[in-house]
């Protein structure tokens, strides 16, 4: 028996489908074997699972089957139901998809701002380190007693550190500048 539904889900007439198995007929690949979901079927009087049938047109859909040994005058028959999940079963790829796209994406956020972290605790370093050495030698200076050649020493330290911070924040603009698309370029011949 074809019904209206099944003429409708598949495109076969009812004369077309007559006198033929539906997984011939519409090429149904099982989630096992054939033989296996028969043997289920022999074994416990039913079988249900997701199918892949191919419609008259071509095209491959998904159903929930079942299939339900019966025995109506005296004959071994089997009641196959189906219903359409393609686009149940579409839906559910997409978000899927969706949420793996998604977790790539927190994946990257979290990654971008672990790194930011660890930039910003190489800089705090590398700004600290030349100004604890301004920061100790101005201490020495204010508390004075400094022979002459320890005090230009001391003029010295605090001078190549404060240029060296400097060149630090210069740096760090200069990131800023290149991220924001506004680095100036000091363009000019050198001869090499």
């Amino acid at each position: 028996e074809w019904n209206r539904g099944c003429e409708q889900l598949y495109g076969y007439t009812r004369e077309e489908a007559a006198g033929r198995a539906s997984h011939e007929l519409l090429n149904a690949r099982f989630p096992s074997s054939l033989e296996a979901c028969l043997e289920t079927l022999k074994r416990d009087g039913y079988w249900s699972g997701e199918l892949r049938h191919t419609t008259r047109d071509g095209h491959e859909i998904i159903v929930e089957g079942r299939l339900q040994l019966m025995k109506s005058q005296g004959k071994r028959l089997v009641l196959e139901t189906t219903r359409d999940v393609t686009e149940r079963k579409r839906e559910e790829q997409e978000r899927e998809q969706q949420l793996a796209r998604e977790q790539a994406l927190r994946a990257d956020a979290e990654r971008a701002n672990r790194l930011k972290d660890e930039f910003l605790a190489t800089v705090s370093h590398e700004l600290r380190t030349p100004l604890n050495a301004i920061l100790g030698w101005a201490t020495m200076l204010r508390r004075g007693g400094l022979d002459e050649g320890t005090f230009f020493r001391a003029l010295g330290t605090i001078e190549n550190n404060a240029r060296s911070q400097a060149q630090l924040i210069e740096d760090l603009l200069d990131v800023s500048r290149i991220i924001s698309g506004r680095l100036r370029l000091d363009v000019q011949p050198v001869e090499l």
